[in-house]
């Protein structure tokens, strides 16, 4: 059915490697269930199977389970291709429309719409599919040996991450430990954690940190490198340093071009909110396929490392010196891990040079690409943008009061972009005939203290149930659902990471003892 670049691999299934070298022929199953590899890169397909316009014109007869499952089948083992189907539309049986991803036109824009499924974030799509491999893989395997999830989130990946657990999973097989930074997060999504702690404590650790994502990430790594804790209690990671992650969102890349053009005869410009990457990195994994996104235009916020990168060649980070909270908090990144498997992808998987410049980088913080490396960066993304509070907050005022749509203030940031692309760097002729695509990675309803306070005055008040409509959701916690967490605060200056890293392993040790206790 595929057209694949088979002469690229040995192997009859797709086999998996490291973007630092150290690590090769690996099976999807350990991919499954892995963080990062044992030299410290992360994990990449051997080859990039190809997609020719035949493939994606009959994909667009598919529903979004059919079509995941043909587009997931280059990247797994046999065992897994035979039970894709059943996991794929298990998986997003928990979304509440049919489309899954709906693709609709507002005014010159199509917004590609991410967030309905449980968590109303984007990343319910690739979560509930790894939690359905996880619980497959798991129930097969004997003896059964439980699998320990720890997942550092600034406020969308957690609360997915939990859920699909849950929602998906054995209590029994699958534990989960959820680090969140109670200062940044929206109420909505320490709502989203807190209330399942209370109502599944026997697989469900939440911890709120004083920390950012970034600091909590060090936490979690160190983690990480303890192998014979990783080994005993088989910790495993659902952010997207797991592969499967980008792969589930991989699909909706594909999804989208193919409802926007049916007949898959012309491009695509797309512009997507950018924090850690992974979102970015899961469309260019589908032009690197063969998919025909033109402009890829990740839009970062304040936090603008991403936006470096690509426009000045700049990737460097002070950390805590660098970060800015913003109105699009889920953004507030400033180490955009995902950026080593675009170096893999867009430098024909040279092992060492991505070794070369990861390295400098965790050593100096900062690494300047030459004008010959710049210009290799730019084969998958073209351009990128900066938005700042007060561009988000314009952005989100135009948009309610020009379309009567409300968009989530990360969502305002692609929006931002997609304007400013057009108006600034597209030619008439693109404009006319180049669909524009931007992604909408959250409900604004996970935002409405934020929202709300954009809106106030600036809106009509016959018009103000626009927003507040938009603010409504019956996926969200009630006031009245019950919450619980385990405080990690820092006390001082003097904060030692240890002390947070003994008391999560102590944590998923109890977690791991018949019955499980608080």
């Amino acid at each position: 059915f595929f057209l694949l670049k088979t002469v690229f691999s040995p192997y009859s299934t797709m086999r998996y490697k490291s973007t630092r070298g150290g690590v090769s022929d690996v099976d999807f199953n350990e991919i499954v269930f892995s963080t990062y590899a044992p030299d410290g890169g992360l994990f990449v397909p051997e080859f990039v199977p190809q997609l020719s316009r035949s493939d994606l014109v009959s994909m667009a007869k598919l529903s979004y389970a059919q079509l995941c499952t043909k587009v997931l089948s280059l990247y797994v083992n046999d065992d897994m291709k035979r039970n894709l189907s059943r996991l794929c539309n298990a998986a997003y049986s928990h979304f509440d429309v049919p489309s899954v991803v709906p693709v609709n036109k507002v005014g010159n824009l199509h917004v590609m719409e991410l967030w309905h499924g449980p968590t109303l974030a984007f990343k319910d799509l690739g979560l509930n599919l790894l939690a359905q491999m996880m619980q497959y893989l798991l129930s097969k395997q004997q003896p059964q040996q439980a699998c320990n999830i720890i997942v550092q989130t600034s406020g969308d990946t957690g609360p997915a991450a939990a859920h699909a657990i849950v929602n998906n999973c054995d209590a029994k097989l699958c534990k989960i430990c959820v680090l969140y930074p109670y200062k940044q997060a929206s109420r909505v999504q320490s709502r989203q954690l807190t209330t399942l702690m209370h109502r599944q404590p026997q697989n469900v650790r939440i911890y709120a940190t004083d920390k950012t994502m970034d600091e909590q990430r060090l936490v979690v790594k160190q983690i990480f490198k303890d192998d014979a804790f990783v080994q005993r209690y088989k910790i495993c990671a659902m952010n997207s340093i797991n592969f499967v992650r980008i792969l589930g969102q991989m699909c909706y890349y594909v999804w989208c071009y193919v409802r926007v053009q049916a007949h898959c005869n012309g491009v695509v410009d797309i512009a997507i909110p950018s924090g850690a990457f992974g979102n970015t990195l899961a469309c260019c994994f589908a032009k690197k396929m063969g998919v025909p996104f033109r402009n890829i235009i990740p839009c970062t916020n304040k936090n603008d490392i991403i936006y470096r990168i690509f426009m000045k060649g700049d990737f460097s980070s002070e950390g805590l010196a660098d970060y800015h909270e913003t109105l699009s908090p889920a953004m507030d990144i400033q180490l955009p891990y995902n950026i080593e498997r675009y170096l893999w992808m867009t430098f024909d998987g040279d092992c060492t040079y991505v070794s070369q410049v990861m390295q400098q980088f965790e050593t100096r913080r900062s690494y300047q690409f030459s004008d010959a490396e710049q210009k290799r960066l730019k084969a998958l993304v073209t351009h990128s943008y900066r938005v700042d509070n007060a561009d988000i907050a314009r952005t989100t005022v135009e948009f309610v009061n020009r379309f009567h749509y409300t968009p989530c203030p990360h969502s305002a940031c692609g929006i931002y972009g997609a304007f400013n692309f057009i108006k600034n760097v597209r030619s008439d002729y693109d404009n006319l005939s180049i669909p524009m695509v931007t992604v909408m990675t959250a409900a604004p309803s996970k935002f409405p203290q934020i929202i709300t306070e954009i809106m106030q005055g600036n809106i009509e008040a016959q018009k103000a149930y626009i927003y507040k409509n938009a603010l409504l959701h019956h996926f969200v916690p009630t006031e009245h659902d019950k919450e619980d967490s385990i405080l990690l605060q820092s006390e001082d200056e003097n904060w030692k990471a240890q002390d947070w890293i003994e008391k999560i392993k102590q944590d998923i040790i109890d977690m791991n003892k018949t019955p499980s206790k608080i």
